[in-house]
């Protein structure tokens, strides 16, 4: 499996999980705004910069995650990426409900009063919150997935 495929998928599939998760906040199912909350990790910033940092750290860590899937990928030696790149989704999904309000507490918009914390789960920021997060996991992991396919 090639690393430059697993970056660019990783790449891509950031991208295509944070359209999925704005299709949840368009449609006002969520009201955690996740570039914004993760430009918030990075410094504290209230213009439409914070966007900027989001999409940045998104990028980032997708790209990251990607190289993970890799590697658990080429332990697996399966042919079936797809659906455990889907399983793999959806455990970092579950991660990162559960971790939210730890990002929250790290998070400087948060902490300097400017957003609200999101609670467990991410509750605060709606009930359907978590759903949109597992829901954009798992469609980043069955996108990374497809790109790794030997």
């Amino acid at each position: 499996m090639d690393v430059a495929a697993a970056l660019w998928g990783g790449i891509i599939g950031a991208i295509v999980a944070a359209t999925v998760y704005a299709g949840f906040l368009g449609l006002r199912l969520t009201r955690l705004d996740l570039l914004r909350f993760e430009g918030g990790l990075l410094l504290r910033e209230r213009t439409s910069m914070v966007y900027i940092y989001g999409a940045t750290v998104q990028v980032v860590a997708g790209a990251l995650l990607a190289l993970g899937y890799r590697q658990v990928f080429q332990q697996l030696d399966s042919a079936t990426f797809v659906g455990w790149g889907a399983l793999l989704g959806l455990a970092q999904g579950v991660l990162a409900v559960l971790l939210l309000p730890v990002f929250g507490m790290l998070n400087r918009n948060v902490r300097a009063g400017d957003e609200p914390p999101p609670g467990p789960f991410g509750r605060a920021y709606g009930g359907l919150t978590p759903l949109a997060l597992l829901v954009a996991s798992v469609v980043f992991g069955t996108w990374v997935g497809i790109v790794l396919i030997p």
